[in-house]
Formats: structure tokens, sequence, C-alpha cells
């Protein structure tokens, strides 16, 4: 008798496990639907790749907040606390978006021509010299416990020179120069000697095709990227893609926003070594990361700290 309950006890228990696996595979199968309801996002034979970049888009300025799910702001963008953090948070790159120059020909790091939206003063800093945009203030905002020094507008030297100190890794855009170049060309030749004293093996310098191109004559084995503008589709995007990788540059990569995201790109990309950088403008959940690490984009540009 005792003998034919423990049989009784034990097949049930088995059949208990089995249901229980079931359940867990329907809730597998269906979270994996969610996830893959943009076919164009979708390999079905796929290796996930842990091994994401993360870039601070000037700075890391923001904070996730996972009670609201939304971003709080730490500081000012483009900022000393901004570059800190990105530091201290182990960003793989600082992104260095944009930079101005003085009317004596200093540079800047500011993402606006004009510094109201960022200080409150309306100058266009191409139209006064250094010692007054010394002088000026970014804005006060954030949690972060502002000293005034931390309000100062970085000057690119400073900011390159923190970058090599520190051995932190930067990209930066080359939208702030010309499409030329000629020896005569003090904008670029001011530029390339910063760039030649502050570069590390893994910077990358993003801009138009005659952009790379002016950077590829002088160091041929630099990192470069092309910048697709936000307005082209994915079919545009891809295109674009293959008639530029036409000119064979080497150690190349392509920084897209999430509108031209598509697995033919990445595997288009990829297959002729080709890196993908990701502009990360949104807050981002957990479903996406996994498409994300599915399709295998090899880095996110994002203005605050994701867990990978």
């Amino acid at each position: 008798m005792l003998k034919k309950c423990l049989n009784c006890f034990f097949l049930i228990f088995i059949l208990v496990l089995i249901g229980c696996n079931n359940n867990e595979n329907s809730e597998y199968n269906n979270s994996s639907k969610e996830i893959s309801s943009d076919d164009d996002l979708v390999i079905d034979d796929f290796e996930v790749d842990d091994n994401i970049k993360l870039c601070a888009w000037r700075g890391c300025y923001n904070d996730f907040d996972f009670e609201s799910n939304s971003l709080v702001q730490y500081c000012e963008e483009n900022s000393w606390p901004s570059y800190k953090k990105a530091l201290e948070n182990k960003f793989d790159f600082l992104w260095i978006a944009s930079v101005n120059f003085s009317k004596d020909g200093v540079f800047y790091v500011m993402h606006d021509n004009n510094s109201y939206r960022t200080c409150n003063y309306n100058i266009e800093l191409r139209e006064y010299y250094s010692d007054d945009i010394d002088r000026l203030l970014l804005n006060n905002k954030g949690t972060y416990n502002w000293q005034e020094q931390d309000l100062r507008i970085p000057r690119l030297e400073d900011v390159l020179k923190f970058c090599f100190d520190n051995q932190f890794n930067y990209g930066i855009r080359l939208g702030w120069l010309p499409d030329y170049y000629n020896t005569s060309n003090s904008i670029w030749n001011s530029a390339l000697e910063l760039f030649e004293q502050y570069h590390m093996p893994e910077c990358i310098y993003s801009g138009t095709y005659d952009q790379i191109s002016i950077i590829k004559k002088k160091h041929k084995d630099w990192n470069c990227q092309l910048l697709i503008e936000s307005t082209l589709s994915k079919s545009d995007a891809l295109d674009f893609v293959q008639t530029f990788n036409n000119e064979n540059f080497n150690n190349m990569s392509v920084i897209i926003y999430n509108s031209h995201l598509s697995c033919d790109l990445v595997e288009y990309s990829h297959a002729n070594n080709i890196r993908i950088f990701l502009v990360i403008d949104f807050v981002i959940n957990d479903d996406f990361i996994i498409q994300i690490k599915n399709i295998k984009v090899d880095a996110l540009i994002t203005n605050y700290y994701i867990e990978l």
C-alpha cells in the first residue's frame, strides 16, 4: 500500500514538473513574439552580442528614474560634471557632438552656435573673443551640486586632454569643419593639430564623406564614421552605406538613428567590416535592449547610463 502511494506521488510530481516547464516555454514564446513584432528586426538564428559599447552623447547629463520611468536632468549638457560622470560610469567613449569657435579661433564644446539655450546669454560664439566666452557660465540645472568652476564652457583642447589623461576614448563629430581643405585653412589646421596631439587608437572622427576623406588622407588608419541624416528612410540609409562602402575606406563605422535600424543594414555593414553606432534619443525598455543585442548593434550613443 505504501509503495503504491509513493508511486502515485512520484507520478503526480513528474506531471507537475512537465506542466510548469510548458508554462515557462509558453511565457518565453509569448515574450519573443512581443519583442519580434517588428519583422524588420528579427533574426531567427542569432547569438546575443553582449559586447555593446556605450558612448556618452554630450556627456552623461541625465539619470534614469526607475519609479517614473523617465529621465531626470543631472547637469547641463557639455559640462565638466557630465564628462566626469561619463568617465565614472565607465562609458567606452565620450561623444563630442558639436564644436564652436570664437572670433580668435579658440574651439569650444557647445552644441548650438548661440549660447542662449545653455547659458541664457544671447550671443553668437563666433562673434566674440575667447576672453569674453571664458566668462560665460552654463545654466545651473539639474541635481548636481554645482561649483562655479563647473559652469565654464569647456574648451575643446581641455576636453581632449581630459580624455587623453584618463585614457577615455572620444568620438567627435566634424560638422563644425568645412567640407574642403587646403594648407591655408586655419580651422582645419588647428583642429588637426589638436587631434594629432590627443589622438588614441580607438578614437573616432564622424562626418560627411568629404570631411572623412580629409582625415583619411592625413591618417588612413584612424577610425572614421559616416553620419547618416535622420531624415533618410531605412532603404535609403542602406543604399547610402552600400554606395559609401565602394570607396573601400578601412576602420569605418556609421552612425544611425532608430528610424534607420534594420537587419539588412546591420548584416550588410558587418559583412563589410563596418560598425553600427545607434543614437538613443528616447527612453528605452528591456525589450528594445534585447532587440539591439539580437541584431548585433555595435554601440549605443546616449546621454544617460544604460544597463546592458
